[in-house]
C-alpha cells in the first residue's frame, strides 16, 4: 500500500489558481507460486478528482483555461514470469 500526500499546488506565478491539498492511495497484492506471479492493484482508490496539469486563460493567451486531469481510480490484472 502506498499513500501520499500532495500539499497545495500554485499553478502561475501570480498564485492565483490554486489547487487544493490532496491524498493519494494506491495497493498492489499478489502471489508467487514458483516462477510465476499474479498481482491485482489499485490506483488513486479514493478517486480523487484534480489536475495534472493546468493553466489559465491569463497565462495561456487563450480565451479559456486548459488542464489535463489526473486519472480516475484504475483497477488492474497483471501476471509474471520471473526469470
Amino acid at each position: 500500500m502506498d499513500c501520499t500526500h500532495d500539499g497545495r499546488e500554485y499553478w502561475q506565478i501570480d498564485n492565483q489558481a490554486v489547487q487544493k491539498a490532496l491524498d493519494l492511495l494506491d495497493a498492489r497484492a499478489g502471489v508467487d507460486f514458483g516462477p510465476w506471479g499474479i498481482y491485482i492493484w489499485g490506483k488513486n482508490l479514493t478517486d480523487e478528482r484534480y489536475y495534472e496539469d493546468y493553466n489559465p486563460a491569463k497565462f495561456s493567451g487563450l480565451p479559456y483555461d486548459i488542464g489535463s486531469l489526473a486519472e480516475p481510480r484504475t483497477y488492474g490484472l497483471e501476471a509474471a514470469a520471473h526469470f
